[in-house]
């Protein structure tokens, strides 16, 4: 019999198994602290897909140009003018809980 948690119930906040909080913690206890909900609206239309070859990893990234919802002007930016460069950053979770890939520099889009 397996009585260690697995890590799902140790860190994560899964919708599903939510229950009403009571403090009957002890020191070294685990609170979960990651709270897994899927991605809603404008923020859910992004695709992504990677590739390793040669050494070198390629990440692409699409959405509409324009997007639509209730909080479009405080959530996306609108890429309409394609003759304006778009100033960006990015990160990506490695899964690996420390020396996540960012950049420091913002980054340009522009369209060809």
């Amino acid at each position: 019999m397996n009585l260690k948690p697995n890590a799902e119930d140790m860190y994560y906040v899964i919708p599903s198994k939510k229950v009403p909080f009571v403090d009957t913690f002890k020191e070294g206890d685990i609170q979960p602290g990651i709270d897994i909900a899927p991605m809603m609206g404008g923020r859910a239309d992004i695709l992504s897909r990677n590739n390793y070859a040669d050494g070198t990893w390629t990440l692409e990234v699409m959405r509409s140009r324009k997007t639509e919802g209730e909080n479009v002007d405080t959530e996306d930016v609108q890429f309409t003018d394609t003759g304006k460069s778009y100033p960006f950053g990015i990160a990506v979770f490695d899964n690996s809980q420390i020396n996540h890939l960012f950049h420091t520099e913002t980054l340009e889009m522009k369209f060809q």
